[in-house]
Order: C-alpha cells, then sequence, then structure tokens
C-alpha cells in the first residue's frame, strides 16, 4: 500500500468479524505515522488498544507491505516484514472477517483536512490473504 501524500487523510487497512471485532492492520497517516489496533464492539463489552509507531520513512513515496498474522492466540502485527506489536487473544476473536480499505478526512487523521484532496488517495498494489490449517499454522 502506498499512502496519500497529504496530511489530513487516514489511509486504512482493517477487518471487521462477524463476533464484533474490529482489527486495524493499520491506519497510516501522512508522511510516516501509523496506528494498529484491535476494538471490541460488542454491546456488553466496548473495548479496545492500539500502538502508534512512528518511521524515519516517509510512507507515501514507496509501497509498503502492512500486515498481521492472525492465530487463534494472538495477532502478530508487522510493516515491510518486521513486526511493530503483538496482541494476545487467547482465542476471543473467532468471527469471519471482511478485508476493507479506505481513506477518511478529518483532523483525528493527524493533521487539518485538505481544501483538495482530489488526485491525493492511497494506492493498494497487491493483496494476500491465507487461511491457517486446524493447526494454526
Amino acid at each position: 500500500m502506498k499512502i496519500a501524500d497529504i496530511k489530513g487523510m487516514n489511509n486504512a487497512f482493517w477487518f471487521v468479524t462477524t463476533d464484533h471485532y474490529e482489527i486495524d492492520v493499520c491506519e497510516v497517516n501522512y508522511p510516516d505515522y501509523a496506528h494498529i489496533g484491535l476494538h471490541n464492539w460488542n454491546k456488553n463489552q466496548v473495548s479496545g488498544v492500539g500502538f502508534g509507531c512512528n518511521f524515519t520513512d516517509n510512507l507515501s513515496k514507496a509501497f509498503h507491505d502492512y500486515g498481521v498474522l492472525w492465530t487463534p492466540e494472538e495477532m502478530i502485527f508487522e510493516v515491510d516484514g518486521e513486526p511493530v506489536a503483538v496482541l494476545m487473544t487467547h482465542g476471543y476473536v473467532k468471527g469471519l472477517a471482511n478485508i476493507l480499505f479506505s481513506n477518511a478526512l478529518g483532523d483525528w487523521a493527524k493533521g487539518p483536512v485538505p481544501e483538495h484532496p482530489e488526485g491525493h488517495g492511497m494506492a493498494v498494489q497487491h493483496i494476500k490473504v491465507t487461511e491457517l490449517d486446524a493447526t494454526g499454522k
């Protein structure tokens, strides 16, 4: 994924599961910040955890790999093949997941709303999804 080259745009790759979890593989803000998180949106138990990652590279200049290895017991988040965060889930996140990509504008996206966002957006080069076997491998 190559992020938009302007401030104020949230470039997101995330999952929403049938058991009401949101898995933020990355929410990336120009030029060098990524947020990773897990949110539980169940009616009786709303909670979440997240991590911020600052990079030295301008993430809009090239494609970067963002991913998560989701096993029954943990989620290992990576950027360009390097682990950046691990969440122990202890088997709670079990539902099927829809994969989503989005751009959103707003001051919560580490910058003012851009006046002219036209022509500025993220690009996704490819996506690879592999299901683990019954042993979690």
